[in-house]
C-alpha cells in the first residue's frame, strides 16, 4: 500500500472516531438534561412520612401542631415540627406518648422525653405554643410531663420538661403567645396556679392570674387581634360577667388616645383645595385607632368623602358651603380624643380705595365719584372687603 492510500484510511478511521465522539456527547447531553427536567408533581394528599416511615403519622388522633424553633430564631438549628394529641407511635418510634417532634432536615421523629402520662384518664396534648425565648408549652390532660408533676400544662426547654406553678384544675385546651411573651391558656379549668381563674388564665413568667371573671364555660380557642386584645371562643355565654355568646375579647387596659400632631389652619381660594391631617398614638392593647373627622362640630360624611374616617382629610372644590372650623375625633377600645379646631377659609382679597383713577393718573387721586368707582367698590364687597 502506498503512502497515499494509508493516509486516506488514516483519515477516514479518525473522522469515524470524531463521529463517534461526537455522537456519544449528543448522547451524554441528552440524558444529563433528561435528568434534570422534573416533571410537576400532581396537586393531592400523601402521607405525611412514607419514605422514611415503615408506620406512616401516628396510630392515634392529633389535636395540636406547631413549629418549634429549639435554639430561638437567633440560632442555627432550624425548626422543626411539633405535633401534639393522643398517640402512642409516631413513625418508627414506639411509646412516644402523645407528642413528637418532626425534623424536616432528616425526614425523622423524636420523642420530647417521655412524653405525657395521667394518673387516671386518657392522657392528652391539646394545646401547644412557644416562647420567644425559643421553649416550647403544651397544654392538655396530664398529670407528668417527662415525668415531673406537671398538670395539665407544662414548658420543654429544650431537654426537659418543667411544671408551670401548680397548673390547672382542670384540661387546657388552647394557647396563645402574647408579644410581651406572657402565655394565655383556656380550657375548662376553674383554678390556675391555686387561684381562682375561669377558664381563661395569664402566665407572666412566674405567676398566674386571671382574666377578670373569665368565661361562664369552656374556652376552647384562641387569638390575638392586631390592636393586642385577645380573643376567646368557646361553649361560654358570659365573659366577665356580660353576655357574650360564644365569642369575646378581653382587653389588657391602655390609655385612650394621645394627639401629637393638631391639624393646622388651611386659607385657600373658591374652587381650590384643603388638606387637614392629625398625628395621634395609643399604647398598647388599644394600638388601633379609629378616626372621624368633625365640621363645625358636626360629623363629615364618610359616604360623600371617603377622607373623613382617615387620619388625613381632604376638601376639594372648597365652596363657601366648605368653610369653617374642623376636627377630628380619635377613638380606640379605651376611650376617644378629639383634636383642636382649624379654620378652612378663603384667601381675604387685596383692599384698596374705591376712588379710581382715569386714564394716566394715580388711584384715588381723582376725587370723583364715577360709575368705574361703582363697580370697583362693588366687586370688592362680594370678594370680602
Amino acid at each position: 500500500m502506498n503512502t497515499d492510500s494509508q493516509s486516506f484510511t488514516f483519515l477516514t478511521r479518525l473522522c469515524s472516531k470524531v463521529k463517534a465522539l461526537a455522537f456519544a456527547l449528543v448522547i451524554v447531553a441528552a440524558c444529563a438534561n433528561a435528568t434534570t427536567t422534573h416533571a410537576q408533581c400532581p396537586p393531592g394528599w400523601q402521607p405525611f412520612d412514607a419514605s422514611t416511615a415503615s408506620f406512616p403519622g401516628v396510630d392515634g388522633i392529633v389535636f395540636a401542631s406547631v413549629m418549634w424553633d429549639p435554639d430561638g430564631p437567633a440560632g442555627p438549628i432550624p425548626p422543626r415540627l411539633v405535633i401534639g394529641g393522643r398517640f402512642t407511635i409516631a413513625s418508627n418510634l414506639l411509646d412516644i406518648n402523645n407528642i413528637a417532634v418532626y425534623d424536616p432536615a432528616s425526614g425523622q421523629w423524636s420523642r420530647l422525653g417521655t412524653g405525657m402520662a395521667a394518673g387516671s384518664g386518657i392522657p392528652t396534648v391539646s394545646a401547644l405554643t412557644t416562647l420567644p425565648n425559643g421553649d416550647l408549652i403544651a397544654g392538655g390532660f396530664f398529670t407528668t410531663a417527662g415525668g415531673v408533676a406537671a398538670i395539665n400544662i407544662a414548658r420543654w426547654n429544650g431537654s426537659a420538661w418543667s411544671p408551670l406553678g401548680t397548673g390547672m384544675n382542670n384540661a387546657v385546651s388552647t394557647l396563645t403567645t402574647l408579644p410581651s411573651g406572657d402565655l394565655i391558656a383556656g380550657g375548662s379549668f376553674t383554678f390556675a396556679g391555686g387561684l381562682p381563674a375561669n377558664r381563661v388564665a395569664r402566665w407572666d413568667g412566674s405567676a398566674w392570674s386571671a382574666l377578670g371573671a373569665g368565661t361562664s364555660n369552656t374556652v376552647v380557642a384562641l387569638a390575638l387581634l392586631p390592636g393586642g386584645d385577645v380573643l376567646a371562643g368557646g361553649f361560654f355565654t358570659t365573659a366577665g360577667g356580660e353576655p357574650a355568646n360564644r365569642i369575646a375579647r378581653y382587653n389588657f387596659g391602655a390609655p385612650p388616645p394621645s394627639i401629637l400632631g393638631q391639624p393646622a389652619p388651611v386659607v385657600t381660594t373658591p374652587s381650590g383645595s384643603a388638606m387637614f391631617s392629625v398625628y395621634a398614638t395609643a399604647a398598647g392593647s388599644s394600638g388601633v385607632l379609629y378616626y372621624q373627622w368633625l365640621k363645625n362640630g358636626a360629623f363629615v360624611s364618610t359616604i360623600t368623602n371617603p377622607t373623613a374616617g382617615t387620619p388625613v382629610l381632604f376638601v376639594n372644590g372648597v365652596q363657601a358651603s366648605d368653610l369653617g372650623s374642623y376636627s377630628c375625633l380619635i377613638i380606640n377600645s379605651c376611650g376617644a380624643a378629639i383634636s383642636n379646631g382649624a379654620a378652612l377659609s378663603f384667601v381675604r382679597p387685596t383692599c384698596g380705595p374705591s376712588d379710581v383713577a382715569g386714564p394716566g393718573q394715580t388711584p384715588g387721586s381723582d376725587g370723583q365719584l364715577t360709575a368705574d368707582d361703582i363697580i370697583v367698590f362693588l366687586n370688592r364687597f362680594f370678594a370680602g372687603c
